[in-house]
């Protein structure tokens, strides 16, 4: 019993040297195989990375660079000042984010070097950072100048604060790129720690991938060296006995010759002992190679001398060619070892540095196209001497790995840049407790709030207006569950405490266990004014058209009053009461005419809308003064000086009284409270050189309007906005906030100049500049009083038609005074019937445009049809859809304005007359 204690414990011993043994050089292999990876790979994969992050930061460079240039090109079209556009540019760069958790920014310095913005240490704006230094005494802006002075960009290290953090100071590297156009250096940097974050991420793996082999080695060893151990223990043994029992025969023999048989007998025990330990051994290595079987990814032993296989499994044959006998067969395709930069031959690692290897390889079908993506293991196996003989590989296939992690990169990419350049503001918020869970850009500019204050408020504190907070959150709540069109009528509440106007599209999804709902919120200010304006123009069109249709009947009244009075006139004797009673009411008659016409001309419609010619601002400031003194209140003083000397100007009569009547409109807003003087003035100028520039003029000779106020005056901002369209400083429904625009376009489309100059409470003066003309002005033709015997004898006979019997009357007198003989028809209807019964007796055709049953030009066009040398003239007191181009276009040889005169009349006649 003693003795088989003592063989047990000493085998036991024997066992465990022998494990030792064995399991010391795969631990050793396994060991350097980690200190390989901590030595070489992780310094190249965190140069690799850092040199990643410098591109990086180079590449957001330049996108801030780019909005620099976008508003220094605004500042070259003199659309921006210099400083407006600085200012814009730095509120974008501001708020520009970029990084995992959008906290990486840009600064901007000067080369002085002078702070200009920085996000995070806005005490620095406006400071000298010529002595600003980091902890180890380098002078980082300094550096910044040098650097951009050198070569206009490049990187810079020193040690700064961790992001948000001022009391943690780590390495950073930055980039910095000149704008030279502002003298700017702008620039941004990466965080060192941000790289060794990383690669604490990748050592954490490339340990646990290495336990994982250790583990499986030690495993396997262990199997191996207990089956091997006990399988030498058994033969030791059994050698043991054999031993004896050949001593003990010898003995036998020697002694007795009839033991033999019994010592037969032993030997042939010994022998099935024998056959029994090799049986177990061949069931050894087919459980081995069912193990290797067993794996599910590709694994095989290589020759390392030749690159042949001698031993695979299952996965792997699937994976090879039916005919493949080496690794560059079975992986690649191939007809020779790989040898290029494509593909790193793990087996020449293996055999140069003896160490276990890690390696990606692409495995190819017969077209040489990518297939597969392996990360292969590589283990070498030595022999007695220690060199290198064999190379265990296991492949595991990490193709989809790689599709999906490039797939949700690149989703990734597009939903965060599809957020972030939404116009309109994102709020992403759970179901069920209505907290923000995240915003873009656009949301914090809807709110006035950054969006680390919005994440984490609920929609109905932070979104809604207190008092309606319950009413909006419930519409909100019921929308989401229907998930139907846009929910309109809603406004959220900006920072300073005004509610804006939204429209709100919403839908659902799941993120990860919990429902959310995407807002997304449309501010629609905007939109609202334009409702407004546009409501305010359609009233200004409709008194437009009021005041056309008044003009309308207006017109045939005095057609009538100046028709008869003109014919009572004529026929009254020289130098009697009545007779210049009579000329008063023919006076007050043509002033009603010019008033008509002023209205038309103000109301801009089509017949008003004459071209550009040569005219004399004097005459048009006359004319608007008319009109002016009649609206104008009494507590302004109305002067004017128009100077006699000042030449003509090429514009249009029309455009130039709308400018005056825009400017001197607002002159009198400034003053309708306190009164003033409003003085009106025309000269001539000659703008020089230095003067040309501001008004973006040629230099030379100009006519000048002048309007100038003593109001309230303006400052500084409302005078940079006053050419806005749709600004005013007027209270609602007072104003449209068109008025100067239009005025700054008129005098845009007459090649002229526009200066303001206002101060508060010292008024304002605008000076429209007009190029002159170099032509006579045209001059319109003065009525002068009839004598009788002036009047031409025509005789003709006329086809005089009017639906106002009226004016049908004083058509025939008017005449048949000269001599005509007169067909006088109160409908357009009765005179086609006559003149197509009898066209040849009429000489000439005199209508009136506005109709029942049929118009004037519809007259004109059947008449033309019967008789096209006919003379054919149109009169009108107001139409909107007829002017003189066009009423010549469809048929009319004249036009004519209503209210008719004797002379307008007869002249227009002798004009059209062979």
């Amino acid at each position: 019993m003693n003795q088989n204690s003592t063989i047990k414990q000493m085998v036991k011993i024997i066992l465990e040297k022998e494990v030792v043994k064995i399991l010391l050089p795969s631990m050793l292999a396994v060991l350097l195989f980690i200190v390989s990876q901590f030595c070489l790979t992780v310094p190249d994969v965190k140069n690799n990375l850092l040199t990643k992050k410098k591109e990086m930061i180079s590449e957001v460079t330049q996108v801030a660079f780019s909005i620099l240039n976008y508003y220094h090109g605004l500042e070259k079209d003199n659309i921006l000042s210099r400083e407006e556009a600085q200012k814009r540019a730095m509120l974008q760069i501001k708020a520009l984010r970029y990084g995992k958790e959008q906290k990486d920014y840009f600064w901007i310095n000067d080369t002085n070097p002078k702070m200009v913005m920085h996000p995070y240490r806005p005490e620095l704006d406006g400071q000298d950072m010529s002595e600003f230094a980091d902890p180890r005494g380098k002078h980082l802006f300094v550096e910044f100048v040098k650097t951009v002075e050198a070569s206009e960009s490049g990187y810079v290290d020193y040690l700064w604060q961790w992001k948000d953090n001022p009391y943690l100071i780590v390495p950073k590297k930055s980039f910095v790129k000149s704008f030279e156009p502002w003298n700017w250096i702008i620039g941004t940097g990466v965080y060192l720690k941000d790289v060794d974050e990383e690669i604490g991420i990748l050592i954490k793996k490339i340990v646990s991938y290495s336990t994982l082999i250790l583990l499986l080695v030690t495993l396997i060893s262990l199997y191996i060296v207990r089956q091997g151990m006990h399988a030498a223990a058994t033969r030791k043994n059994h050698e043991e006995q054999l031993r004896r029992h050949r001593d003990h025969l010898e003995a036998l023999v020697k002694i007795r010759t009839k033991d033999l048989e019994s010592a037969n007998e032993n030997l042939s025990e010994e022998v099935r002992v024998r056959k029994q330990i090799a049986e177990e051994l061949r069931y050894q290595h087919a459980f081995l190679q069912n193990v290797i079987e067993s794996i599910p990814y590709p694994f095989c032993v290589i020759n390392i001398n030749d690159f042949s296989i001698s031993m695979t499994n299952g996965a792997s044959r699937k994976l090879a060619r039916s005919d493949a006998q080496f690794c560059y067969t079975m992986l690649h395709n191939s007809d020779g070892p790989c040898r290029g930069t494509n593909q790193t031959c793990p087996l020449h690692q293996i055999k140069k540095q003896k160490k276990s290897v890690v390696v990606e390889h692409v495995h190819y079908t017969s077209d040489n196209d990518p297939l597969r993506f392996f990360e292969l293991h590589c283990h070498p196996i030595f022999d007695q001497y220690g060199n290198v003989v064999q190379m265990i590989e296991s492949a595991i296939d990490v193709t989809e790995r790689r599709r999906v992690e490039k797939n949700l990169h690149l989703s990734e990419e597009r939903y965060r840049k599809l957020i972030e350049t939404a116009i309109d503001a994102i709020f992403v918020s759970d179901m069920e407790t209505e907290k923000i869970i995240q915003v873009n850009k656009s949301a914090e500019k809807l709110l006035g709030i950054p969006s680390e204050e919005i994440i984490g408020q609920t929609q109905s504190q932070l979104l809604y207006p207190p008092d309606k907070s319950s009413e909006f959150s419930e519409s909100f709540k019921k929308h989401c569950l229907n998930g139907q069109g846009i929910l309109n009528g809603l406004s959220v509440r900006h920072s300073d405490g005004h509610h804006i106007p939204v429209e709100i599209g919403v839908s659902t999804a799941k993120w990860g266990e919990r429902k959310v709902v995407h807002g997304i919120f449309r501010d629609i200010t905007e939109r609202k004014k334009l409702e407004n304006n546009l409501c305010q123009a359609q009233k200004l069109e409709a008194v437009g058209t009021l005041a056309g249709g008044i003009a309308h009947d207006f017109n045939n009244i005095l057609t009538a009053i100046l028709g008869f009075s003109e014919m009572t006139h004529i026929e009254l004797p020289d130098g009697s009461k009545a007779k210049n009673h009579l000329y008063k009411v023919i006076q007050a008659s043509r002033r009603a005419r010019d008033l008509v016409s002023q209205i038309l001309t103000f109301s801009a419609f089509p017949h008003g809308r004459e071209g550009k010619k040569s005219i004399l601002l004097q005459n048009c400031v006359r004319d608007a003064l008319k009109l002016l003194r009649s609206t104008i209140p009494t507590t302004i003083e109305l002067k004017h000086n128009l100077d006699p000397e000042c030449p003509p100007v090429i514009a249009n009569f029309t455009q130039v009284q709308q400018v005056i009547f825009n400017l001197c409109t607002n002159a009198y807003h400034a003053m309708r409270d306190s009164g003033g003087v409003m003085q009106i003035d025309v000269y001539l100028q000659e703008v020089t050189e230095d003067l040309a520039a501001p008004l973006k003029v040629d230099s030379g000779k100009y006519a000048v309007l002048s309007v100038k106020d003593t109001g309230v005056g303006m400052d500084n901002e409302t005078l940079s906005r006053i050419f806005d369209p749709y600004f005013t400083t007027k209270k609602i429904h007072e104003g449209t906030g068109l008025g100067l625009a239009s005025v700054q376009g008129v005098v845009k489309s007459h090649n002229g100049g526009l200066r303001v100059q206002s101060e508060v409470g010292h008024g304002s003066c605008f000076e429209v500049y007009f190029p002159l003309s170099g032509h006579a002005p045209t001059q319109p033709c003065e009525e002068d009083d009839l004598d009788p015997s002036e009047l031409p004898r025509i005789c003709k006979t006329v086809l005089f038609v009017d639906d106002e019997q009226m004016l049908v009357q004083l058509g025939k007198m008017y005449l048949e005074r000269v001599g005509c003989f007169v067909t006088a028809c109160g409908n357009s209807l009765e005179a086609f019937e006559k003149f197509k019964n009898n066209p040849d007796f009429y000489d000439i055709v005199v209508s009136d445009q506005t109709m029942p049953g049929m118009t004037g030009l519809d007259l004109a066009k059947e008449i033309k049809e019967i008789r096209p040398d006919i003379p054919f003239i149109i009169a009108t007191g107001y139409s909107d859809m007829i002017n003189e181009k066009n009423a010549k276009a469809k048929g009319a040889d004249e036009f004519l304005m209503k209210p008719l005169t004797l002379r307008k009349l007869l002249c227009t006649i002798e004009k059209v007359l062979p």
